[in-house]
C-alpha cells in the first residue's frame, strides 16, 4: 500500500471514529427528544414535538433559562474585568513577576470538584477560615447557600475565582503583542494611562476579547459541575439552569426524552476564528509610571493577585496536614502542628486508592487514544489534498463546544443498551468527545506551520513518506504532542460530569466523583477530603511544572491565526 493510501486509510478511520463518538450521540440526543422513554432500557415511543411543547410551556424551563443567563452574564463580566486588570499588572516589570504569573494560573489547574470542596471548607459554618475572618472583622455572618441571592452570588464568585486565570492568560498574551512604539508615541502626544488603555490597549485586544467572551459564554452557560456541586440547583431552584434541569429530568425523574429535549434547546455557538493563547513572552514588561506611589501600588496589587490565586491551594494543603486538635479550633494561617492521619485514613479506610487507579487508567488510555488519532487525522488533513479540509477541522472545534450532557445522555443510553454501561470503557469513550476534537484542531495548526521542505529533504535522502513522518515530523512536533497530552490528561483527570453520569458502581468511580460523595456523607471529614483533594491536584501541578516549557511552546506553535 502506498503512503498516500495509508494516510487516506488512517484519515478515514479517524474521521469515522470521531463521527461515532461525537456526531452520532448528538443526532441520537436530538432524535430522543421526539420520543418518550421512562428508563434507559425501555423502548422509545414516538410523540413528535410533544416534548418541546411541554418543556416550553413549563415555568421550570424559563426559570432555568433565566438563572443561566444571570449566572453567565455576571460571571463573564467579572472574569473579563478582572482578567484585563490582572493581565495589565502581570505585563509590568517588577521583582518576582514570573512567580506571580505562575501562582496566578493555579486555580485553573485545580479540578473543579477540588476547588468547590475547598471553597465549601473555607466558608463552612463557624469553622471555615473565611467565616472566621469575617467574624474577626466584626461583620455579620454570611449564609453562603441558604438564600437564593446568596447561593447565586456564591456560584458566580467560585466560577470567577476558578476561571479568571484562563481569561488573564489570554489577555496577557494579547497585551504582549501590542507594539511598545504605540505607547511611546501616545506619551509624546501627552496622553495619560487611562487614555492609552482606551485608545490603544482595548482596541488591540478586541480579537482576543471577542473570542474569550464567546468561549466563556458557551462554557459558562453549559457548565454543570460548579453549580451542581455547590448548591445542587437550590435553594428552591434559584440556581438551577438548563444543564442541571436536563440532568435531574433524565436521571432523577427518568424522563429520557425530556432530558434530551432540554439539552437540545441549549445554545451552541456558530463558527468563528480562534486567535487565542499566543506565546506568553518572557521579555521585560513596561512600567507605565515611575513614581514611588505607582511602584508601591503595582507591588501591592501583584501581592494581592498572588494571594487571591494561591490561597485556596495553600489552605487545602495546610488543612490536609494540620493535626485534628487545631483543625477546627485554630484561626492561624500558618501550617502545623503536622499530622499524616488524614492521608492514612483516606488510603486505608476509604475507596480512594481504587478511585485513584480508575482515574489514572481512564486518563492514560484517553491520552494514548487521543494522541494516536489526533496525529493521524491532523497530519493527513494538512499534508493530503482533501476537499473541505477546513470544514473538517472547523467541525472538530465546533464539536468541542457541545454541552457535555447533550452527549452524555445518549452515550449512557447506548452503552447501557449494549451491556457496557457503568464501565471504564464507556467513560473513556465519553472523555474522547472532549479530547479528540481539541487534539485534532491543535495539531492541525501545529503541522500546518511546519515547513514541508523538511519532509521533502528526508524523502530525497531515501525515506518514504511514512519514514519522513516518523523520523522528522514527530520529533519536531514534540512541544505540540506534549501539549496535547497535557490537555488530554488534564481534561480526563479532572472530569466530574461524564464520570457522574457514566459510572454508577463504587468499584468504577473516579476520584472527582468519590470526593464529591464524601461531602454528602453525615460524618463530614474535612481533613480526609482536603487530603484527597491534594493528592488529585499534585499530578497536575507536577506535570505542568515539568513540562511547562513545552506547554508554552506548543500553544504558540498551535495557535490558529488570521
Amino acid at each position: 500500500m502506498s503512503s498516500k493510501a495509508t494516510f487516506a486509510l488512517f484519515l478515514t478511520i479517524g474521521l469515522l471514529i470521531t463521527l461515532a463518538l461525537i456526531a452520532a450521540p448528538v443526532f441520537y440526543a436530538i432524535s430522543l427528544s421526539f420520543y418518550t422513554m421512562d428508563s434507559f432500557v425501555a423502548d422509545p415511543e414516538w410523540i413528535g414535538l410533544a416534548n418541546y411543547v411541554r418543556v416550553l410551556s413549563t415555568g421550570a424551563f424559563w426559570n432555568a433559562l433565566g438563572n443561566g443567563l444571570i449566572y453567565s452574564i455576571s460571571t463573564i463580566v467579572l472574569q473579563v474585568v478582572l482578567g484585563i486588570g490582572m493581565a495589565l499588572v502581570l505585563n509590568q516589570a517588577f521583582p518576582g513577576r514570573n512567580l506571580v504569573r505562575g501562582l496566578s494560573i493555579l486555580p485553573y489547574l485545580l479540578p473543579t470538584v477540588v476547588f468547590v470542596l475547598t471553597f465549601k471548607w473555607m466558608v463552612d459554618g463557624s469553622i471555615g477560615i473565611i467565616t472566621k475572618g469575617i467574624a474577626a472583622l466584626g461583620l455579620p455572618p454570611v449564609h453562603w447557600f441558604e438564600s437564593p441571592q446568596a447561593a447565586m452570588a456564591s456560584s458566580v464568585m467560585v466560577s470567577v475565582w476558578l476561571w479568571t486565570p484562563f481569561v488573564t492568560t489570554a489577555f496577557l498574551a494579547g497585551v504582549q503583542t501590542v507594539p511598545t512604539s504605540l505607547y511611546e508615541a501616545a506619551k509624546v502626544d501627552g496622553t495619560n494611562a487611562i487614555q492609552r488603555f482606551y485608545h490603544i490597549t482595548l482596541p488591540m485586544l478586541k480579537p482576543v476579547l471577542t473570542v474569550v467572551v464567546l468561549l466563556r459564554a458557551v462554557w459558562t452557560f453549559n457548565k454543570f459541575d460548579v453549580i451542581w456541586l455547590l448548591t445542587g440547583g437550590g435553594p428552591v431552584g434559584s440556581t438551577e439552569h438548563l444543564a442541571i434541569l436536563s440532568y435531574t429530568t433524565a436521571f432523577t425523574k427518568f424522563d429520557i426524552g425530556g432530558g434530551a429535549n432540554r439539552n437540545a434547546l441549549v445554545p451552541v455557538p456558530g463558527n468563528f476564528r480562534l486567535h487565542l493563547l499566543p506565546h506568553l513572552s518572557t521579555r521585560r514588561g513596561r512600567i507605565m509610571t515611575r513614581s514611588l506611589f505607582g511602584r508601591l501600588a503595582l507591588y501591592l496589587t501583584a501581592i494581592v493577585i498572588a494571594i487571591y490565586s494561591a490561597f485556596p491551594v495553600y489552605w487545602m494543603i495546610v488543612s490536609s496536614t494540620r493535626a485534628p486538635q487545631s483543625m477546627f479550633s485554630s484561626s492561624s494561617l500558618w501550617p502545623g502542628p503536622f499530622t499524616s492521619e488524614y492521608y492514612a485514613n483516606l488510603l486505608e479506610l476509604t475507596d480512594y486508592p481504587t478511585q485513584f487507579m480508575n482515574s489514572l487508567t481512564v486518563a492514560l488510555i484517553t491520552v494514548v487514544v487521543t494522541m494516536f488519532f489526533s496525529v493521524i487525522i491532523a497530519y493527513a488533513v494538512t499534508r493530503q489534498r482533501i476537499r473541505g479540509k477546513k470544514v473538517i477541522v472547523a467541525s472538530m472545534l465546533y464539536a468541542y463546544m457541545f454541552p457535555p450532557l447533550l452527549i452524555a445522555i445518549p452515550m449512557y443510553t447506548f452503552f447501557t443498551r449494549i451491556g457496557l454501561g457503568d464501565t471504564l470503557t464507556s467513560l473513556v469513550a465519553a472523555h474522547l468527545t472532549m479530547t479528540l476534537p481539541l487534539g485534532v484542531w491543535f495539531l492541525w495548526g501545529f503541522f500546518k506551520n511546519m515547513p514541508f521542505e523538511l519532509e521533502e529533504a528526508a524523502m530525497v535522502d531515501g525515506c518514504t513518506r511514512l519514514g519522513a513522518f516518523l523520523r522528522v515530523v514527530l520529533p519536531l512536533s514534540l512541544p505540540g504532542l506534549l501539549t496535547v497530552a497535557i490537555f488530554s490528561f488534564l481534561l480526563s483527570w479532572i472530569d466530574y460530569t461524564f464520570a457522574l453520569i457514566m459510572i454508577g458502581s463504587d468499584a468504577n468511580k473516579t476520584v472527582p466523583v468519590g470526593l464529591a460523595s464524601m461531602i454528602g456523607s453525615f460524618d463530614l471529614r474535612w481533613g480526609e477530603i482536603m487530603a484527597g483533594s491534594t493528592l488529585i491536584a499534585l499530578p497536575l501541578f507536577g506535570a505542568f511544572a515539568l513540562l511547562s516549557q513545552y506547554f508554552i511552546q506548543g500553544m504558540s506553535a498551535g495557535a490558529v491565526k488570521g
